[in-house]
């Protein structure tokens, strides 16, 4: 369901009327994100239209929450998980994000082939397709469960992701126009938080809002690559 004002929105994009005219950016906004089809509306000052282009995703956790009944637990640790239930996507979009932007610079640079060219192939990379190949035997001895991903830039650690960059600098250099420095740092605030999420405890606010800030500064260069990455995907 939308409500009037939303419907509305709708309409007038449907017909090509100026939004910001006559609706708010929170109307706008509200609209685009009830109704995905629309995604593409776009307000428009003169004669020059302006598209958001920034996905927005909404989580709705109550659901999962509804039907975690344990007795024993403190409701201390229900209140974090509900936290961190809002956390994590942050985290999840942010290290494939890196993963994918590895992997589109790379294919652009060496080929579709690139993993087994200048990985596999590579001395001093050759232990980061080991433990990927590691990782992907264990998969295949459980295959009642369900595997990582099809690439093997997907089954790599951001200390192997910091690996490839360094070493593949000059190819990256380009691309974001930012030095080593700018990937140290970025994966180094990722790895920091990571470490307490993948053992399950709670992150608290600050260091939440660092890795946001970092998420912002990324997405802002991305900006730069998706024109010499011809769009990205």
């Amino acid at each position: 369901m939308i409500t009037k004002e939303e419907a509305a929105c709708l309409l007038a994009h449907k017909y090509k009327i100026p939004l910001k005219k006559y609706f708010g950016e929170d109307v706008i906004r509200s609209a685009r994100t009830a109704v995905p089809s629309f995604s593409s509306i776009a307000s428009k000052t003169g004669k020059k239209t302006v598209s958001e282009t920034k996905k927005t995703v909404t989580i709705n956790i109550d659901k999962t929450f509804q039907g975690i009944n344990e007795p024993l637990l403190p409701s201390s640790v229900i209140t974090d998980a509900r936290k961190m239930a809002e956390y994590y996507p942050l985290f999840y979009v942010f290290e494939n994000s890196i993963r994918n932007f590895i992997n589109l610079v790379l294919v652009g640079k060496y080929g579709k082939d690139w993993w087994n060219v200048k990985i596999t192939g590579n001395n001093h990379l050759r232990s980061i397709d080991t433990e990927v190949q590691r990782r992907k035997n264990a998969e295949n001895e459980h295959r009642f469960h369900g595997k990582r991903g099809a690439h093997e830039i997907y089954y790599t650690d951001l200390e192997h992701l910091k690996k490839i960059i360094e070493h593949y600098f000059p190819d990256f250099k380009p691309v974001l126009n930012q030095e080593k420095s700018f990937y140290e740092h970025m994966l180094r605030t990722i790895n920091l938080s990571r470490r307490i999420i993948a053992h399950n405890n709670p992150l608290n606010d600050r260091d939440f809002n660092r890795i946001r800030t970092a998420f912002a500064d990324w997405c802002d260069q991305l900006d730069i690559a998706k024109g010499k990455l011809g769009g990205g995907q």
